[in-house]
This record gives C-alpha cells, structure tokens and sequence, in this order.
C-alpha cells in the first residue's frame, strides 16, 4: 500500500517535466536535481524525446523525503535540546517550561554567551550583512547570466529557437537561485531572532 497517496481530488497521470515542475511549483532544474537525487522516472528523456513521470510515484518519493528530512531536523533540534539543558545540569526528558526561572535565566546566559562567543570567532555574523552580501553577488550572477543568452547567439551562431531555449534555461537558473537566497535569509533571521531571545528573556527573569 502506498504510504503517501495523492491528495483527494487529484487524479494520477504521467507528466513531462514541465508539467510535473508546475504541479509541484518548483523550477524545471529542481526537477532535473530531484531526478539526480533518485526521483523515480517512468520513461528518461533522450535527443527528441521528453522525460515522463508518474504523478503518484514522484509524489510519493518527495513526500517520503521530506518526512525524512523532517525527521532529521526533529532529531537535531532534540540534541539541542538536550545540550542546552546539560549546560545548567539539566537531565535528558526534562522540558524548558519545567525548569525553574533561576534554571532558565542559567540555560538562555550560557546560550548567549556561546553566541556571543561565536560572532567574536566568526562563526556569526549578522543577518544584514549576509543579505547585502547575497544581494551584491546575485545581482552581478544575474546581469550575467541575462547577457548569456544574446552572447552565445554572438559566439555561437545559435539559432533563434536555441536562443529562446537559453533565454528560458536562465530564467530558470534565476528563478531556482532567488528563491533559494530568500528561503535562506528567512532561516538566518529565524536563527538570529532566536539567538536574541535567550539575552532579553535572561534579562527579565533576572
């Protein structure tokens, strides 16, 4: 029995690569990596030919990677946990909440020390500065790769068709990388939001 069948309402049928990239809502290179990363292929796609892909088995794979992924970050956030709590001498299954204030003020100091520690070495640095930096290098990616196309027609001789499949190859390198950065600061900010928290609250309860 399929684990993870399609959703109510969605019939299954077997797609082409830009069909089952619109129907997951990613980027054809996404679906290309996917294939690399083990997505089951009904039939490969050759000089002339498209890919083809069963709906209902591509959904099943991502969805089984993605409880697998979200396995993984439960258990990592676990071990946090538990390292957070052995810092006050804290025992494994004992919760934040059950922790008494002079625990908690202990546990959030020693976590913002270790920040703290961290930005010093380098390991930390702040979001802002990771935006701009992400800004001023996708913007110099992206005016090139924009250029690429009409370049290659130059260089190349390519013909109008190549072109246009060059021009759409590029877009959706583009596509694929923006929004990889924004999924990426919106994770930096998180972590730093987080790693602010542990000070303020320290603060109160003190």
């Amino acid at each position: 029995m399929n684990r993870h069948p399609l959703p109510d309402g969605v019939v299954d049928a077997v797609l082409n690569r830009g069909q089952l990239a619109r129907a997951f809502d990613v980027s054809e290179p996404t679906i290309d990596r996917w294939i690399a990363d083990g997505m089951p292929v009904q039939e490969a796609g050759t000089n002339g030919r498209s890919y083809k892909f069963l709906l209902s088995d591509c959904w099943s794979w991502k969805a089984e990677r993605d409880q697998a992924e979200a396995q993984a970050t439960e258990a990592g956030e676990r071990a946090v946990q538990q390292m957070r709590l052995a810092l006050i001498g804290g025992e494994i299954g004992d919760s934040e909440r059950g922790l008494s204030p002079k625990q908690r003020a202990e546990l959030y100091e020693a976590e913002y020390r270790w920040s703290q520690a961290a930005k010093a070495r380098g390991d930390l640095a702040p979001v802002g500065a990771v935006d701009d930096l992400f800004e001023d290098v996708f913007t110099t990616i992206r005016d090139t790769i924009v250029a690429l196309p009409d370049r290659l027609q130059r260089e190349c001789n390519l013909s109008d068709r190549q072109v246009e499949k060059a021009v759409t190859a590029c877009d959706d390198a583009l596509d694929e990388a923006a929004r990889k950065i924004a999924d990426g600061i919106k994770d930096l900010r998180a972590k730093e939001h987080q790693q602010l928290a542990p000070s303020i609250v320290a603060a109160k309860l003190n």
